[in-house]
């Protein structure tokens, strides 16, 4: 991470804020899915927040949450238990990334880019 200590800072705070709330949209999925403009928001924003934090894979991850919230709203994605599975992955690798943001390396980048091919399948 290049920015200040105290943006970085800033930035675990508010992806925080936003993974936890991209979290309870999957707990509270129906048997159709979860609320698909939430997650478009949500995860919009989290993308927001990485790319000025300068976390370009961690941005792809979210842009891959946001499409799938975009998918899901317009119909080309369907809800299905796979597609749940992959976005409770998602997340997880999420919550982990975040943690990572003081020390950002390769690895990290690694993790999430993996995770953003798991998604687009």
């Amino acid at each position: 991470m290049t920015g200040p200590a105290g943006f970085v800072d800033f930035f675990v705070l508010e992806a925080s804020d936003y993974v936890e709330q991209l979290d309870g949209l999957l707990l509270r999925a129906s048997a159709t899915g979860p609320d698909a403009s939430a997650m478009q928001r949500i995860a919009r924003a989290l993308r927001g927040a990485a790319t000025m934090a300068k976390l370009r894979s961690f941005a792809d991850l979210a842009g891959a949450v946001e499409r799938v919230g975009r998918g899901l709203h317009d119909g080309t994605q369907q809800w299905d238990p796979a597609l749940n599975a992959a976005l409770v992955s998602a997340i997880d690798d999420l919550k982990t990334l975040i943690h990572s943001a003081r020390s950002w390396s390769a690895a990290e980048d690694r993790r999430a880019e993996s995770r953003v091919a798991s998604l687009a399948k």
